[in-house]
């Protein structure tokens, strides 16, 4: 490469691969031939940390949030805070998706992680806030997209305020793609929610044969779907099937997770890991105590 561009893609691309050294010399030469280039900035920070080079990588971040351009602030906070979240650093995480979401108040993509990253971190108030505030701002949304990051949120972590709204808004994604199994999930977790447990058994039972007729591979969905099952078959005071199910539950939570999502508003992989894992320590709790 001869461009700023050509050494940053390349970095970039050497960064996925973990060849972390290639990673640096490429950002080095793209930060000599453009000091501002807060891209280049951001990744080099990553690939410090990779090494852990942990000071070296929060500098070089911190430096590309102080000069990336106001137009593009909001999604580079965004971008930084999903990187921490994926890292597991919760507080780092919610700082940047906060800050993202105060320049952009309308991402609901950003909205989502930040009330799942609240919820993970043991802060229901925020996480709550967090989806009153989605509501507030998408509740009447007519993209199918928006109306199911809504619906996942708020069933993720019991936020039912607003019960039949969050029902139309999972029935909106299942019209618009009903045969997506990540949408009957979460229309039969919002039901499951709000009490309606025999018809979320059956948007539940339409994930499982929709997976099935895909073959879609065992993970962070199956995990989803058997988990739900779980608890609502414990719900039921049916045992020995919550415990079959909560089995089935536990084994997908090992499988990697497919890479396709439905919806061009795409959470990232690590979130909804986070989802499956919320939904089955709920179903180990909810199976154990009934026994």
């Amino acid at each position: 490469p001869s461009s700023v561009e050509g050494y940053r893609h390349r970095g970039l691309v050497h960064l996925l691969s973990k060849s972390f050294k290639l990673s640096l010399d490429d950002f080095d030469t793209a930060l000599q031939k453009d000091p501002r280039d807060y891209l280049s900035l951001f990744y080099q920070g990553q690939a410090y940390l990779e090494i852990s080079e942990r000071e070296k990588g929060l500098r070089q971040i911190q430096r590309s949030l102080e000069i990336c351009p106001v137009s593009k602030a909001a999604d580079h906070q965004g971008a930084v805070g999903e990187f921490f979240g994926e890292r597991r650093q919760w507080e780092s995480a919610i700082g940047h998706l906060a800050e993202s979401v105060r320049l952009d108040s309308l991402n609901v993509r950003r909205l989502h992680l930040l009330a799942l990253v609240h919820l993970i971190n043991g802060d229901e108030q925020a996480y709550r806030s967090t989806c009153e505030r989605m509501l507030q701002q998408h509740g009447l949304t007519e993209d199918p997209n928006a109306a199911e990051l809504l619906a996942l949120t708020a069933a993720v972590g019991g936020y039912v305020e607003v019960p039949d709204r969050l029902v139309a808004l999972a029935n909106q994604a299942v019209e618009s793609r009903p045969g997506s199994p990540h949408c009957r999930c979460t229309l039969g977790a919002v039901l499951y929610r709000v009490g309606r447990d025999a018809e979320a058994m059956v948007q539940l039972r339409e994930a499982e044969r929709l997976m099935d007729q895909s073959q879609t591979p065992a993970g962070a969905i199956a995990c989803c779907v058997s988990s739900l099952l779980a608890l609502t078959r414990a719900q039921q005071s049916d045992p020995v099937e919550a415990q079959r199910l909560l089995d089935k539950a536990e084994a997908a939570s090992v499988a990697p997770s497919p890479q396709s999502w439905p919806f061009e508003v795409e959470p990232p992989e690590w979130s909804r890991e986070l989802i499956s894992r919320i939904y089955l320590r709920e179903a180990i709790s909810a199976v154990r105590h009934r026994r």
